[in-house]
C-alpha cells in the first residue's frame, strides 16, 4: 500500500501525464513550478500591461477623432473656402412672399433662393402662366379594338414638336393603348394618354411635354389622312385644341412683359427661382430675399457644443478618477499627457480668444459677439448679444469665422488656400494687401506670367508665382504661401499692374485647416493608432517567443522535480532496508 503526504496532490505535468505532485518529498512541487514561473513571466506580464494601455489609447483616440471630426465638419460650413463653396452657411438665403391684399402669395408663386441672392426685395405680379399645346382625337368605342376597323387609316405620320418629330406607325391589329404607347416611346416631345367619358367615349389626349409658344405639337405627313381619321386634324388643322400654347408672363420690378417659355424661372432675378403657379394681375407679390439667420446661429451653436465636447474629453482625461468597474483605483486617462491631446487644446484656446485683423469694433474676437470663454475653458453662447450682433452686421459675423478675400479686379478670384497662408498686418493690425501683376494673356486667355509682391510694383514672373493655364499660385511670398488664385482675363490681354488681393483667416478657417489634417485618413491620430497597433503586434511577438520559452523551462522544471521525487523515494527505500537490516539484527 502507498501512503500518500499529507502535501500530495494530482497533477497534469506539461507533457499531458498524470503525476502525484510532493508524494515522497512532500513539497507541493506544482505551486512551486508555478511561482517559479510567474517570477520568470514577469516581463511578458509587463508587455501585456503595456497592450493593455496601448489598446485603451486606441480606443480613447477613435473617440477623440470622432469629436474632432464633428468639429470639422461644422468648421467647413463656416469657414466660406472659396468663392465656390456651396458648404458657406453665412451665404444661405431664405425668401418671403407678402402681398398688399388677402390673396395668399403662395397661391400665386413659389421661390427657391440660391447662396448668390442678394438680400433685397423685389415687386413681381403673375400676368399669365406658361401652359402647354394640347390637342385630342375624336371619340372611339373602344381601347382595344383594331382603330383600322374603326375608321382609322393605316400608315405613318410625323408627331412632335417645333424641336423635333418622329415617326409613327399605324398597322392593321393595333388598338388606341396600342397607338397611346406607340407616341410614348417615341421621344418626340409629346405624351399620349387616353381619357374615357365612358366605356364607348374613349379620347386620345396629346399634351407637349414643355410649356411655351415655341413647343406647339405638329403633325405632319402623309397628307394629314392618318391624323385627320383620328380626328386629330382637319384640312391641316387641330380639329380639338384643349388648351392653346401660352408663355408665361410676369412684370418684375417695374419691367412689364417680360416673357418665358417655362413657369420656372431662374434668370428673371440673380440667385431666385421664381415658379409660377397662377395668374392674377390685379395681385402685386413682394418678395424679400434675407440671410437665413436662423441656420447661421444653429450653426453657430453646433459649434459651440462640438468645441464643448472636444473640452469635455480632454478635461476627463486630465482627471484623476476610477476608470474601470469594481475598481476604485484612481488614474488618469490614457491620453491625459498625449503631446497630439495637448496640441490640440491649445490650438483651441488660442484661437477662440484671438482677435481677427480688420474687424469693424465690437466684431473682432468671439467675446464681442457673445460667444465667452467660461472658467472651465468651454464656450457659452450668450443669446441676447449673438442675435443683436448678427442682425445689426451680418458681415463682421461672418467675416471673423470665414476666409475672407477681396480684390479690386473682379477677374481675380480666390480658388484655395492651405494653413501656412497666413497674411500680414499693418502696425494697426489690419490686413496688408498683396499686389498682383500679370504679364499678359495668350490666344487661349492662359496667363503668360505673372508675381506677387508685398509692396505695388509691376514686372515679369520672379518665381513668386507658378502658373498654370489661368491658375495662381503663390510659392514663396512671405506668409501668402500656398494662395490659390484664379485670373478669368479676355485672349491677349498685355500687362496688368498692382492688382490689389487681401485676406483674412477667420477663426473657423485656421481651426478647419487644424483639425482636418489630424482627422484626415492616415492623418496625425491614425497615425497615432498605427504606430500604437504596430507595437502591439510586436509586443505579441514577444510574449509568444518569452511564453515558448518558459514552455521549455516549466518541462524542465517538472522533469527534475520528477527525478527528485524518484531519488528521494530510492533512497527512503533504502532506508526502509537498512532500517529493517538493524531491526532484524536488534532482534536476534
Amino acid at each position: 500500500m502507498v501512503t500518500l503526504n499529507s502535501n500530495s496532490t494530482l497533477v497534469s505535468g506539461s507533457d499531458g501525464q498524470l503525476r502525484f505532485s510532493g508524494l515522497t518529498s512532500g513539497i507541493d512541487s506544482q505551486a512551486t513550478i508555478d511561482a517559479i514561473m510567474d517570477a520568470r513571466r514577469l516581463p511578458a506580464v509587463q508587455i501585456e500591461n503595456k497592450i493593455t494601455t496601448n489598446n485603451q489609447k486606441i480606443t480613447d483616440f477613435a473617440e477623440f477623432k470622432a469629436l474632432a471630426t464633428t468639429f470639422t465638419d461644422v468648421l467647413d460650413e463656416l469657414r466660406a473656402p472659396n468663392n465656390f463653396s456651396s458648404t458657406d452657411v453665412f451665404k444661405t438665403k431664405l425668401g418671403f412672399l407678402t402681398t398688399a391684399n388677402t390673396v395668399d402669395p403662395d397661391t400665386l408663386v413659389g421661390t427657391s433662393i440660391a447662396e448668390t441672392a442678394t438680400t433685397g426685395t423685389h415687386t413681381l405680379t403673375v400676368q399669365q402662366i406658361a401652359v402647354a399645346h394640347q390637342v385630342r382625337s375624336d371619340a372611339f368605342t373602344s381601347t382595344t379594338t383594331d382603330v383600322t376597323t374603326l375608321g382609322v387609316t393605316a400608315g405613318t405620320f410625323d408627331l412632335g414638336t417645333a424641336a423635333g418629330v418622329e415617326t409613327v406607325t399605324i398597322a392593321v391589329g393595333d388598338t388606341l393603348l396600342d397607338v397611346r404607347d406607340k407616341i410614348n416611346t417615341a421621344d418626340n416631345g409629346v405624351n399620349a394618354t387616353i381619357v374615357s367619358a365612358d366605356a364607348t367615349t374613349n379620347y386620345l389626349v396629346l399634351t407637349a411635354e414643355d410649356t411655351g409658344v415655341d413647343e406647339k405639337i405638329v403633325i405632319t405627313g402623309g397628307g394629314n389622312a392618318i391624323s385627320d381619321s383620328f380626328g386629330l386634324t382637319t384640312a391641316s388643322n387641330f380639329k380639338n385644341t384643349l388648351q392653346t400654347e401660352l408663355d408665361s408672363i410676369v412684370d418684375v420690378d417695374g419691367i412689364t412683359g417680360i416673357t418665358r417659355a417655362s413657369n420656372t424661372i431662374d434668370d428673371i432675378i440673380q440667385g431666385v427661382t421664381l415658379s409660377l403657379f397662377q395668374a392674377d394681375a390685379g395681385t402685386e407679390v413682394t418678395l424679400s430675399v434675407e440671410n437665413d439667420l436662423n441656420s447661421i446661429k444653429t450653426k453657430i451653436g453646433e459649434f459651440v457644443e462640438a468645441y464643448n465636447g472636444i473640452r469635455a474629453f480632454i478635461d476627463d482625461q486630465r482627471t484623476e478618477k476610477a476608470r474601470t468597474e469594481g475598481d476604485d483605483t484612481e488614474t488618469f486617462g490614457s491620453l491625459a499627457f498625449d503631446s497630439a491631446i495637448r496640441t490640440a487644446v491649445d490650438r483651441m484656446a488660442n484661437l477662440v480668444t484671438s482677435t481677427i485683423p480688420g474687424q469693424a469694433d465690437g466684431y473682432e474676437g468671439l467675446s464681442q459677439i457673445g460667444i465667452t470663454l467660461e472658467e472651465d475653458f468651454t464656450l457659452a453662447l450668450d443669446d441676447a448679444t449673438f442675435d443683436n450682433k448678427l442682425l445689426t452686421n451680418t458681415n463682421e459675423v461672418r467675416s471673423l469665422f470665414v476666409f475672407d478675400f477681396s480684390s479690386n479686379d473682379s477677374r481675380v478670384t480666390h480658388v484655395s488656400h492651405t494653413d501656412e497662408t497666413t497674411g500680414l498686418v499693418d502696425v494697426n493690425g489690419d490686413p496688408v494687401p498683396y499686389y498682383l501683376n500679370i504679364d499678359g494673356t495668350d490666344a487661349s486667355s492662359n496667363v503668360t506670367a505673372a508675381n506677387l509682391q508685398v509692396a505695388a510694383a509691376s514686372g515679369s514672373g520672379d518665381g513668386s508665382v507658378s502658373v498654370a493655364n489661368t491658375v495662381l499660385t503663390a510659392t514663396d511670398v512671405t506668409t501668402a504661401e500656398g494662395l490659390v488664385l484664379n485670373f478669368n482675363g479676355a485672349v491677349s490681354l498685355g500687362a496688368i499692374s498692382d492688382i490689389e488681393v487681401t485676406f483674412t483667416r477667420g477663426i473657423a478657417d485656421q481651426l478647419y485647416y487644424y483639425f482636418e489634417e489630424i482627422t484626415q485618413t492616415s492623418g496625425t491620430l491614425d497615425a497615432q493608432v498605427t504606430n500604437l497597433t504596430g507595437q502591439n503586434e510586436e509586443y505579441e511577438e514577444d510574449i509568444v517567443t518569452i511564453d515558448s520559452r518558459l514552455a521549455t523551462v516549466r518541462s524542465s522544471l517538472e522533469t527534475k522535480f520528477v527525478a527528485m521525487e524518484l531519488a528521494l523515494a530510492q533512497l527512503e527505500s533504502l532506508k526502509a532496508t537498512i532500517s529493517s537490516y538493524f531491526d532484524a539484527q536488534d532482534s536476534e
